[in-house]
């Protein structure tokens, strides 16, 4: 899926991004031009990257 249609850029061009290290949207546009159209993208490419940043969550179980 895009997540920047003026660009072409998919979501997975965002997520590769984020794992070479880049952290805030400045950087992803800087890489992929994503967000320099029309901006309608942006607040989607910073769900994108707070999703990335999110530690997995990790259920624990107590054993008695």
């Amino acid at each position: 899926m895009y997540a920047c249609v003026c660009k072409a850029v998919t979501e997975s061009a965002v997520q590769a991004c984020h794992s070479a290290g880049m952290r805030n949207i400045r950087q992803i546009s800087s890489a992929t031009s994503a967000g320099t159209g029309c901006g309608q993208c942006v607040r989607r490419l910073r769900a994108l990257l707070n999703a990335a940043q999110e530690p997995e969550s990790v259920l624990t179980e107590s054993v008695a």
